[in-house]
């Protein structure tokens, strides 16, 4: 692991869609934060898609609450045409996502690297991506490792074996990822 990387495993899946926030979403949201004073991006890979989108779903909801304009970001390859889908789940129509015809109007949608890249400035971006092992968390992480302002949450402990693996297992160890 690159000197200078900011990795943090954080149980994410206590930070679900919830009125008001748990204390998880909202510690979520001080290292989202934190990674942004930094001028720094933030990198969370999500196992499934409604994962992904329920984990968009309430950080737009605090970023809005905490006044935060930086773009929130929803890389897959199919994000677009998964969005669609959501208009037939109740939890999501129950939650406001949709404004007129437009399925999540703060959220920006990526479908490669280069459409990630394009968007000007820091950013939080939701990679579906299980464990950094294929998709576009994975052909980001090499420069989210490569930049210490930026930081990468793993939302649960991965398998050993996967890519994600050696970030957690030297976090775990209190192995020093900085400078």
């Amino acid at each position: 692991i690159p000197r200078g990387t900011n990795i943090v495993i954080t149980d994410a899946s206590s930070a679900a869609v919830e009125n008001p926030p748990s204390e998880m979403a909202r510690e979520v949201l001080r290292l989202i934060r934190d990674a942004f004073r930094r001028d720094g991006s933030v990198l969370i890979p999500v196992d499934g898609f409604t994962r992904g989108i329920e984990l968009l779903v309430m950080l737009d909801r605090l970023f809005a609450e905490e006044g935060l304009t930086y773009p929130l970001v929803f890389a897959s390859p199919k994000a677009k045409q998964m969005t669609s889908r959501l208009r037939s789940m109740p939890e999501f129509v129950a939650e406001g996502v949709f404004t007129d015809d437009t399925a999540f109007p703060r959220i920006k949608m990526a479908h490669s690297t280069d459409e990630v890249d394009a968007i000007e400035g820091v950013k939080c971006i939701v990679a579906h991506t299980q464990h950094f092992d294929d998709g576009l968390g994975a052909a980001l992480l090499p420069a989210f490792l490569k930049d210490p302002k930026s930081c990468v949450l793993l939302p649960q402990k991965p398998p050993q074996g996967t890519n994600a693996w050696p970030l957690y297992d030297a976090v775990s160890q209190g192995k020093s990822l900085k400078g």
